[in-house]
């Protein structure tokens, strides 16, 4: 067997020779670059998939709280029912009354407000309220072809308190809520309807006296109490 070794000289050639190519490597490119993009890669990979994730849990809910929405149980209905004779109720209280847990009381709670089919708030009595006028005003449109728009358009507007479709001699009716100076419905009718348009003629009716009616007050009137 012939062994062969190459000389002092040559061999420190080599080594400068590879010494020159590893600086010039070097420069192209940092030795741990490689392990830095891999780390981050790995990173982002980590916010993608969590992020995906979370969006998958919202439209879960959002899912399970529009079918909450379509169908009560029982205890949805006994919740309902004690939040109406007193909104002030502790979930404690009320899952000792209808025989359930707390927490499953302030999650039932947290599903059906997320769903749009229940909220809590304070309620005021307009004819204990001075300083109030509720009134209910009818509208007849041009066209039914943007019924669902128009509906959209006049309940967004500040002192709607609540807006629906209806059959009859009007295409929607609307309940508004002013104060005691009649320029205020004047307003309204004169201003935030004809910025609505498409609107053919309305109608109002002031309410003189009522029985069992509580508000929950518009927009409007809640920057005017502040």
């Amino acid at each position: 067997m012939l062994w062969v070794f190459p000389s002092m000289k040559c061999r420190n050639r080599i080594f400068v020779t590879n010494l020159k190519k590893q600086k010039a490597t070097s420069l192209r490119r940092p030795f741990f670059y490689p392990r830095i993009q891999k780390t981050i890669d790995i990173f982002f990979i980590y916010l993608v998939n969590n992020a995906q994730l979370d969006f998958q849990k919202a439209k879960n809910r959002q899912r399970e709280a529009a079918k909450m929405k379509d169908s009560f149980d029982q205890n949805d209905k006994k919740l309902i029912a004690a939040l109406t004779r007193d909104g002030q109720q502790s979930p404690g209280k009320i899952a000792d009354e209808i025989g359930v847990t707390a927490p499953t009381v302030r999650s039932r709670m947290k599903n059906m407000i997320a769903a749009g089919a229940l909220r809590v708030a304070g309620m005021v009595n307009p004819m204990k309220t001075k300083g109030l006028t509720v009134a209910l005003v009818g509208i007849s449109l041009h066209s039914h072809e943007l019924l669902d728009a128009k509906l959209d358009q006049i309940g967004s507007l500040p002192r709607v308190n609540w807006c629906a479709v209806v059959t009859g001699r009007y295409d929607i009716i609307v309940e508004i809520v002013c104060s005691d100076d009649i320029g205020d419905l004047y307003n309204f009718l004169d201003q935030d309807l004809s910025k609505v348009g498409g609107i053919n003629s309305s109608e109002s009716f002031v309410v003189m006296k009522s029985r069992r009616k509580w508000l929950c007050l518009p927009d409007a009137v809640v920057e005017d109490f502040q």
